[in-house]
Protein backbone atom coordinates (compact mmCIF):
# COMPACT_ATOMS: atom_id res chain seq x y z
CA UNK A 1 0.00 0.00 0.00
CA UNK A 2 2.96 2.36 0.34
CA UNK A 3 3.06 2.87 -3.42
CA UNK A 4 -0.49 4.29 -3.32
CA UNK A 5 0.76 7.56 -1.79
CA UNK A 6 2.64 8.47 -4.94
CA UNK A 7 -0.57 8.27 -6.98
CA UNK A 8 -2.92 9.95 -4.52
CA UNK A 9 -3.89 13.46 -5.66
CA UNK A 10 -2.74 16.41 -3.58
CA UNK A 11 -5.38 18.22 -1.56
CA UNK A 12 -5.41 21.05 1.00
CA UNK A 13 -5.41 20.37 4.73
CA UNK A 14 -8.75 21.39 6.29
CA UNK A 15 -6.93 23.19 9.14
CA UNK A 16 -3.68 24.73 7.87
CA UNK A 17 -4.59 24.58 4.14
CA UNK A 18 -1.12 23.26 3.22
CA UNK A 19 -1.30 20.79 0.32
CA UNK A 20 -0.46 17.16 1.08
CA UNK A 21 -0.93 13.66 -0.33
CA UNK A 22 -3.09 11.36 1.83
CA UNK A 23 -1.29 8.20 2.96
CA UNK A 24 -3.83 5.39 2.99
CA UNK A 25 -7.27 6.88 3.39
CA UNK A 26 -8.27 9.23 0.56
CA UNK A 27 -11.05 10.57 2.81
CA UNK A 28 -8.53 12.10 5.24
CA UNK A 29 -9.04 15.84 5.73
CA UNK A 30 -5.86 16.80 7.60
CA UNK A 31 -2.18 16.67 6.70
CA UNK A 32 -1.22 15.41 10.18
CA UNK A 33 -2.64 14.26 13.50
CA UNK A 34 -1.47 17.55 14.93
CA UNK A 35 -3.70 19.54 12.54
CA UNK A 36 -6.64 17.20 13.23
CA UNK A 37 -6.27 17.70 16.99
CA UNK A 38 -5.79 21.47 16.73
CA UNK A 39 -8.91 21.78 14.55
CA UNK A 40 -11.00 20.15 17.28
CA UNK A 41 -9.60 22.44 20.01
CA UNK A 42 -9.62 25.83 18.33
CA UNK A 43 -12.20 28.02 16.69
CA UNK A 44 -10.60 30.33 14.09
CA UNK A 45 -13.73 32.52 14.04
CA UNK A 46 -13.49 34.81 17.08
CA UNK A 47 -16.74 36.67 16.33
CA UNK A 48 -19.31 34.50 14.54
CA UNK A 49 -21.92 37.28 14.30
CA UNK A 50 -20.85 38.72 10.89
CA UNK A 51 -20.65 35.18 9.50
CA UNK A 52 -24.10 34.17 10.79
CA UNK A 53 -25.71 37.45 9.72
CA UNK A 54 -24.30 37.02 6.21
CA UNK A 55 -25.63 33.44 6.09
CA UNK A 56 -29.10 34.45 7.29
CA UNK A 57 -29.15 37.29 4.71
CA UNK A 58 -28.82 34.69 1.93
CA UNK A 59 -25.10 34.44 1.19
CA UNK A 60 -23.70 30.96 0.60
CA UNK A 61 -20.95 29.41 2.73
CA UNK A 62 -18.46 29.87 -0.15
CA UNK A 63 -19.38 33.55 -0.65
CA UNK A 64 -18.95 34.25 3.06
CA UNK A 65 -15.61 32.43 3.11
CA UNK A 66 -14.29 34.59 0.27
CA UNK A 67 -15.59 37.85 1.79
CA UNK A 68 -14.22 37.05 5.28
CA UNK A 69 -10.95 35.49 4.05
CA UNK A 70 -11.64 32.20 5.86
CA UNK A 71 -11.62 28.55 4.77
CA UNK A 72 -15.15 27.43 3.86
CA UNK A 73 -15.09 24.63 6.44
CA UNK A 74 -14.44 27.18 9.20
CA UNK A 75 -17.42 29.25 8.02
CA UNK A 76 -19.61 26.13 7.85
CA UNK A 77 -18.62 25.14 11.39
CA UNK A 78 -19.33 28.66 12.70
CA UNK A 79 -22.79 28.66 11.10
CA UNK A 80 -23.56 25.18 12.43
CA UNK A 81 -22.29 26.16 15.89
CA UNK A 82 -24.58 29.20 15.92
CA UNK A 83 -27.54 26.88 15.43
CA UNK A 84 -28.84 28.19 12.10
CA UNK A 85 -27.81 25.23 9.94
CA UNK A 86 -28.32 21.53 10.53
CA UNK A 87 -25.33 19.18 10.45
CA UNK A 88 -26.70 17.95 7.12
CA UNK A 89 -26.12 21.45 5.73
CA UNK A 90 -29.79 22.39 5.52
CA UNK A 91 -30.78 25.75 7.05
CA UNK A 92 -32.94 25.59 10.14
CA UNK A 93 -36.50 26.85 10.03
CA UNK A 94 -36.42 30.11 8.09
CA UNK A 95 -33.32 31.68 9.68
CA UNK A 96 -34.24 31.62 13.37
CA UNK A 97 -31.37 30.98 15.79
CA UNK A 98 -31.52 27.93 18.06
CA UNK A 99 -29.96 27.19 21.42
CA UNK A 100 -30.00 24.54 24.12
CA UNK A 101 -32.35 24.96 27.08
CA UNK A 102 -31.39 24.27 30.69
CA UNK A 103 -32.99 20.83 30.24
CA UNK A 104 -30.57 20.12 27.37
CA UNK A 105 -33.19 20.29 24.60
CA UNK A 106 -32.74 22.36 21.45
CA UNK A 107 -35.21 25.24 21.08
CA UNK A 108 -35.52 28.54 19.23
CA UNK A 109 -33.46 31.20 20.98
CA UNK A 110 -36.22 33.82 20.88
CA UNK A 111 -38.57 31.43 22.69
CA UNK A 112 -35.95 30.76 25.39
CA UNK A 113 -35.41 34.52 25.88
CA UNK A 114 -39.18 35.14 26.07
CA UNK A 115 -39.57 32.34 28.62
CA UNK A 116 -36.85 33.92 30.79
CA UNK A 117 -38.53 37.34 30.55
CA UNK A 118 -41.97 35.99 31.47
CA UNK A 119 -40.64 33.66 34.16
CA UNK A 120 -42.91 30.87 32.87
CA UNK A 121 -43.12 28.58 29.85
CA UNK A 122 -44.96 29.87 26.79
CA UNK A 123 -48.51 28.67 26.15
CA UNK A 124 -49.20 26.66 23.00
CA UNK A 125 -51.29 29.60 21.80
CA UNK A 126 -48.51 32.18 22.32
CA UNK A 127 -46.03 33.31 19.67
CA UNK A 128 -42.90 35.44 20.04
CA UNK A 129 -43.05 38.43 17.66
CA UNK A 130 -39.82 40.12 16.46
CA UNK A 131 -40.77 43.81 16.49
CA UNK A 132 -38.16 44.93 13.93
CA UNK A 133 -38.70 41.86 11.75
CA UNK A 134 -35.10 40.63 12.10
CA UNK A 135 -35.26 36.97 13.05
CA UNK A 136 -31.75 36.92 14.51
CA UNK A 137 -32.31 39.97 16.77
CA UNK A 138 -33.31 38.31 20.03
CA UNK A 139 -32.81 41.36 22.22
CA UNK A 140 -35.55 41.36 24.91
CA UNK A 141 -36.61 44.87 23.81
CA UNK A 142 -37.24 43.49 20.30
CA UNK A 143 -39.47 40.59 21.40
CA UNK A 144 -43.16 40.61 22.21
CA UNK A 145 -45.23 37.61 23.29
CA UNK A 146 -48.65 37.70 21.60
CA UNK A 147 -51.48 35.24 20.91
CA UNK A 148 -51.05 33.38 17.60
CA UNK A 149 -54.09 35.07 15.98
CA UNK A 150 -52.85 38.56 16.93
CA UNK A 151 -49.41 37.74 15.49
CA UNK A 152 -50.92 37.21 12.04
CA UNK A 153 -52.85 40.48 12.37
CA UNK A 154 -49.65 42.36 13.30
CA UNK A 155 -47.92 41.15 10.13
CA UNK A 156 -50.97 42.01 8.02
CA UNK A 157 -51.07 45.50 9.60
CA UNK A 158 -47.38 46.02 8.77
CA UNK A 159 -47.97 44.91 5.18
CA UNK A 160 -50.88 47.39 4.82
CA UNK A 161 -48.75 50.24 6.17
CA UNK A 162 -45.96 49.39 3.75
CA UNK A 163 -48.36 49.28 0.79
CA UNK A 164 -49.81 52.64 1.88
CA UNK A 165 -46.28 54.10 1.77
CA UNK A 166 -45.87 52.68 -1.75
CA UNK A 167 -49.15 54.31 -2.85
CA UNK A 168 -48.02 57.65 -1.37
CA UNK A 169 -44.75 57.44 -3.27
CA UNK A 170 -42.60 57.27 -0.13
CA UNK A 171 -41.40 53.82 -1.17
CA UNK A 172 -40.63 53.31 -4.86
CA UNK A 173 -40.09 50.22 -6.96
CA UNK A 174 -37.78 49.66 -9.92
CA UNK A 175 -36.82 46.49 -11.77
CA UNK A 176 -33.13 47.13 -11.14
CA UNK A 177 -33.21 47.96 -7.42
CA UNK A 178 -36.49 46.55 -6.12
CA UNK A 179 -38.14 48.60 -3.34
CA UNK A 180 -36.28 51.67 -2.05
CA UNK A 181 -37.14 54.54 0.31
CA UNK A 182 -37.66 57.93 -1.27
CA UNK A 183 -35.44 60.79 -0.13
CA UNK A 184 -38.43 62.28 1.74
CA UNK A 185 -38.99 59.10 3.80
CA UNK A 186 -35.24 58.76 4.27
CA UNK A 187 -34.99 62.26 5.75
CA UNK A 188 -38.01 61.59 8.02
CA UNK A 189 -36.41 58.44 9.41
CA UNK A 190 -33.17 60.33 10.23
CA UNK A 191 -35.05 62.85 12.38
CA UNK A 192 -36.73 60.19 14.49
Amino acid sequence: MAHMRAYAPEKPCAFCERTYRPRRDARASFCSKSCANRSRRSSPVTDARPVTEAYVSGMTIQQIAVSQGLPWRVVRDAVQGAGIMRRSGQPLTRGYLTTYTAAGKRDFHHRVVATEILGRPLDRTEVVHHIDGTRTNNDPMNLSVVPRRRHGLLHRQLELIAMDLVRRGLITYSEANGYTCSSELDSLSKHV
